[in-house]
């Protein structure tokens, strides 16, 4: 199936002959992703930002005009410009940008990124404007640094975060400078910012807010919105996840989820770039009577060549899969179930053991810990090791706590075998870390 590369390579109707749509807000928020001091014109605005305790990375320098994606490859910055979780494809992704004729008279500004590990915020954001007729707002999404995943997890008992009102203060900046119609964007953490923004704005911004896109976002801490908070802006929010999402079912939210199709597993499905994008009827059409002719390995073959004319089969849209999988469900389920056990100070301690255990890991950014492998299980299993006493147990009580409602919802859904199957899994994993800290505690007394 093809994706927004392909889509950006074989798609090259204007915004005129094609509205805006959410392929074209998932390309959006990856560019969103590249870092833009030197190339992309910072924001002008100090007067909102006044009272941030915080260094701009950006400099607030002499008016510049804004920038056309083409202007934005410039090779002497690429060492530095691409971050996130997968920075080669956002790369090939600027460049298919800046070579489409639909994204050809769009230009990017106003870009702010801030970055405080004191205050543990990680925050960007930069608006597209397509000529006078309309603006992207788009917030990035989480990158690989650990402060940034760190205040992900601090949305599960602080409210609100450092870079949700930021994303406020952002979105009040710069709307009276652009044009009426407003797109407010974002992927991952900046979905969430992207809803934050929509929900906190002044009505007369809120007015112009034609759409907010949050794609694979999490939600927010209970309690934190009310129904009248929604009403004014819900019917123009459209929450986008993969079929097996793990982060954008995270905590609480009243948006209906537009669940998508994804070629990968587990959480590579939250990456936009393997979302599929859905065919129209025709194409499905001779889809279904090509796989009925040819065979697996035929299939296969074809399904890899170039002889696919995708300008004539891609749509505008995602290929929906009707609702998330049984698996993101009980996911979802648990995570809301197990962190009721808590209150907000609980939560908070939670949250802090774990990221003590990844600062032990000596890891520099998100990407060390999830390459996966045994590197990975050591690095936790010696973290968890040196860990102090009443960090490593809270960890493992709160590990209980977890396996313990796992199992109970699979005995709901699925059995006790594979509820006891929970719980023996869970326990080994404990074993394995008690183990660990006696061998460290028995070498710390020997010396």
């Amino acid at each position: 199936m093809p994706n927004i590369i392909d889509y950006l390579e074989h798609r090259f109707e204007t915004f005129d002959e094609e509205p805006f749509n959410m392929v074209d807000a998932a390309i959006l928020s990856q560019i969103c992703m590249v870092r833009g001091k030197g190339v992309i014109p910072p924001l002008k605005e100090r007067q909102s930002f006044a009272d941030v305790f915080t260094v701009l990375r950006n400099a607030l320098s002499a008016s510049q005009k804004p920038a056309s994606f083409i202007e934005l490859l410039k090779a002497e910055h690429f060492a530095d410009m691409f971050t996130g979780l997968d920075p080669a494809r956002i790369k090939n992704c600027l460049f298919a940008v800046a070579a489409s004729p639909r994204f050809r008279d769009m230009c990017v500004r106003d870009y702010l990124s801030l970055f405080d590990t004191r205050m543990e915020m990680q925050f960007a954001a930069m608006t597209f404007v397509q000529k006078d007729d309309f603006a992207v707002i788009t917030f990035r999404g989480t990158d690989a640094s650990i402060t940034g995943w760190k205040e992900d997890f601090n949305m599960a008992y602080a409210a609100p975060v450092p870079a949700q009102e930021q994303a406020l203060r952002y979105l009040e900046a710069v709307a009276p400078r652009l044009p009426k119609r407003l797109i407010i964007n974002g992927h991952s953490k900046g979905g969430n910012l992207a809803e934050y923004a929509a929900l906190k704005a002044p009505k007369d911004i809120q007015n112009r807010i034609e759409v907010v896109y949050n794609l694979d976002g999490p939600g927010f801490k209970e309690n934190m919105f009310s129904t009248e908070d929604y009403a004014p802006v819900i019917d123009r929010i459209i929450k986008i996840v993969p079929e097996d999402s793990i982060i954008g079912i995270l905590l609480h939210s009243p948006v209906p989820h537009y669940a998508v199709a994804s070629k990968a597993r587990g959480f590579s499905q939250h990456s936009v770039f393997n979302w599929e994008i859905a065919l129209n009827e025709a194409s499905e059409e001779n889809g279904i009577a090509l796989a009925k002719t040819l065979g697996e390995n035929e299939r296969e073959s074809h399904a890899e060549s170039d002889e696919i004319n995708y300008s004539d089969l891609l749509a505008f849209s995602f290929e929906s899969v009707g609702d998330i999988s049984s698996s993101s469900s009980f996911t979802s389920e648990v995570l809301k179930r197990w962190l009721e056990n808590y209150n907000d100070e609980e939560r908070g301690t939670i949250v802090e053991s774990i990221f003590n255990a990844i600062e032990a890991t000596g890891a520099d950014d998100v990407l060390d810990l999830f390459s996966g492998g045994p590197r990975t299980v050591t690095m936790f299993r010696d973290a968890a090791a040196n860990l102090k006493d009443g960090d490593r147990d809270f960890m493992l009580q709160a590990g209980r706590v977890f396996a313990e409602e796992a199992s109970q919802l699979a005995t709901e859904r699925m059995g006790k075998a594979t509820a006891q199957g929970m719980l023996t899994g869970a326990a080994k994993i404990a074993q394995v870390i008690e183990n660990a800290t006696a061998s460290r505690r028995l070498i710390r007394e020997e010396n």
